[in-house]
C-alpha cells in the first residue's frame, strides 16, 4: 500500500487506498463526492480535509461548507 512521505497538516487526515475506486476530496464545489467507478487504482494516498470541513478551491484551505469563498 502507498504511504505518505510526510505527516498531514493540521485539519487534514490521511486518505489511503490499497486498490479500489478513488473518491476525490470534498470541496466547496463538490461537498459530497462519489467514488469514481470508471476504474480502480492502487497505492494512492493524500491528505484530505477532515470532516466536516471541505477544501475551499479558492484559498486551498479546509473550511466548514458555510464558510466557502463566494464565487461570482
Amino acid at each position: 500500500m502507498g504511504r505518505c512521505d510526510r505527516e498531514c497538516e493540521e485539519g487534514t487526515q490521511a486518505y489511503a487506498l490499497g486498490c479500489g475506486y478513488l473518491t476525490k476530496e470534498a470541496t466547496c464545489d463538490e461537498p459530497n463526492p462519489q467514488p469514481d467507478t470508471r476504474g480502480k487504482i492502487c497505492d494512492f494516498s493524500a491528505c484530505y480535509c477532515a470532516p466536516p470541513t471541505v477544501r475551499d478551491t479558492v484559498t486551498k484551505k479546509c473550511v466548514p461548507l458555510e464558510e466557502c469563498t463566494k464565487k461570482e
